[in-house]
């Protein structure tokens, strides 16, 4: 976590699991910061020391939407993005 802080994570990507949760942080140049699995007790301690501004990012599920109301006492910035794969306008 250190080298995080200190290299500035600008972005981390957050798979969500069962028993962990997968992050991998980058910095501005996109070099990567960490690539780690948490238990799930220690998510949030993890996120409270990232810098500020540092985007959180994971996909959109019950889960995320309880780690993310979590998260915003901390964080100002928490994207959910959609699960479905882009559709081609043309395959319907």
């Amino acid at each position: 976590m250190d080298k995080v802080i200190r290299e500035g994570a600008v972005r981390v990507g957050v798979d969500l699991a069962k028993r962990v949760i997968q992050v991998h942080a980058v910095d501005r140049a996109d070099r990567v910061l960490t690539r780690r699995a948490l238990a799930r007790d220690k998510f949030i301690e993890w996120c409270v020391r990232l810098p500020a501004g540092c985007i959180v990012a994971m996909e959109a599920s019950s889960s995320a939407h309880h780690w993310a109301r979590k998260l915003t006492v901390w964080l100002t910035t928490i994207t959910l993005s959609c699960a479905l794969p882009h559709q081609n306008c043309y395959s319907c």
